[in-house]
């Protein structure tokens, strides 16, 4: 269980991202979503927690993220199951997303912020095995697979880090 790609849920988001008009945008948005949720049970106006759904979209949505970064492979983890070609299409939609400008001439701008998203993944990573705050997180809190997510989350989130807010 050290792969999003281990939950049924993980190859309906990797289809949305493969099918996305804009996969930075649905990143985004489901980052946000995740993000909207803390601060809501942070202030008391949601009492649930986190779906495990919208959990594993985000921990894909870190791994995408730290595929575009940090050329990270996850594609194997994917593949074992069954999943590669979901993956290919969704880091390859992520990476055409993260491409495009607008603007005209020299004054093209990206439309997105990779070092921006990375930021937000890693902020939502940061909760995402906290059992206060999500589904997945509750079902895992006290187990070895819960011990293996955050090992697992730490790395990314070290790799995502470094990336958005280099050492020098």
């Amino acid at each position: 269980m050290n792969t999003p790609f281990s939950f049924d849920s993980a190859r309906i988001f990797l289809r949305s991202l493969c099918r996305a008009e804009d996969a930075a945008s649905l990143v985004e948005i489901t980052l946000q979503a995740f993000s909207d949720a803390v601060d809501a049970i942070d202030a008391g106006t949601s009492t649930g927690r986190i779906p495990e759904q919208l959990c594993i979209a985000v921990w894909i949505c870190g791994c995408l993220l730290d595929a575009a970064a940090n050329d990270s492979v996850y594609e194997p983890d994917a593949a074992q199951y069954g999943m590669a070609d979901e993956y290919r299409h969704a880091e390859r939609a992520l990476a055409e997303a993260l491409t495009r400008t607008s603007g005209f001439l020299c004054f093209k701008k990206p439309l997105h912020n990779l070092r921006e998203l990375a930021s937000l993944a890693d902020d939502c990573l940061l909760l995402l095995e906290h059992e206060d705050y999500t589904e997945l997180g509750q079902r895992l809190a006290g187990t070895d697979a819960g011990s293996e997510l955050i090992e697992v989350l730490t790395d990314l989130n070290i790799r995502l880090e470094d990336f958005f807010n280099p050492q020098p």
